[in-house]
């Protein structure tokens, strides 16, 4: 089967097999939705604001635009110099000042910084209870998002490097919505079969087979990390 709709709280999501991004790479698409940028809906309080896009907090910094949208878990998402990835203390200091108490986000917030790249953006995500992670699938939708909207990168597909390799990500505009869909590797790493008994005692292993396809996704990580460190 190639396709598939994943029911989930929020909404049902359409997903489907996509060709692969180099050998031995399976790539599926997944819809992310619903999309919204009232912050009540993060929830996010702030000014007594509504919406907050493409603008400083100025508490946080003058010079990085942030924008807050859920999609529909919260995010909080700034465009950034190259500095500002070199040297992530300024992103960890606010990451987990508004994932600890806090008066701006009640229920945390991921926070992730966006830089543009040669051939699209760089994106690095303090995940909400999880801390920095390599790569957050609704985070990386997120910032091709906000990407899109400030000018940085055109709608439609965007490449979108993070610390753990790479996704694209399709944003579309039809009027005053929009779609998205994250496209990304999934890896079979082993299979196993065994036979549960009632007693489980009496349960037994199988078999095993394991499979070379995260090797074939460590190669093809190789070969975009340097076209990730390519700051424009």
């Amino acid at each position: 089967m190639d396709e598939a709709v994943i029911e989930t709280m929020k909404a049902s999501l359409a997903v489907k097999k996509e060709q692969p991004l180099a050998d031995g790479n399976a790539m599926y698409a997944v819809e992310i939705s619903p999309v919204s940028f009232e912050l009540a809906d993060l929830p996010m309080s702030y000014l007594a604001n509504s919406e907050w896009l493409m603008k400083p907090l100025s508490f946080v910094s003058e010079e990085i635009n942030f924008s807050a949208v859920a999609v529909p878990n919260p995010h909080l998402i700034g465009i950034v110099p190259k500095a500002y990835q070199e040297d992530d203390s300024h992103q960890r200091k606010w990451a987990e000042t508004f994932n600890g108490p806090n008066e701006y986000f009640s229920d945390g917030v991921n926070v992730s910084y966006v830089t543009k790249v040669e051939t699209g953006i760089f994106v690095k995500t303090f995940e909400r209870g999880v801390g920095f992670t390599n790569a957050c699938g609704t985070a990386m939708t997120a910032s091709a998002l906000i990407s899109c909207l400030s000018g940085i990168v055109p709608y439609g597909e965007v490449t979108v490097y993070n610390p753990g390799g790479m996704v694209k990500c399709t944003v579309e505009k039809d009027g005053e919505d929009f779609k998205l869909a994250l496209s990304g590797n999934a890896t079979y790493l082993s299979s196993h079969r065994f036979e549960w008994a009632e007693e489980l005692k009496d349960s037994k292993f199988l078999s095993a087979e394991t499979f070379d396809e995260q090797e074939d996704y460590e190669r093809f990580i190789d070969q975009v990390a340097e076209k990730a460190k390519q700051f424009v």
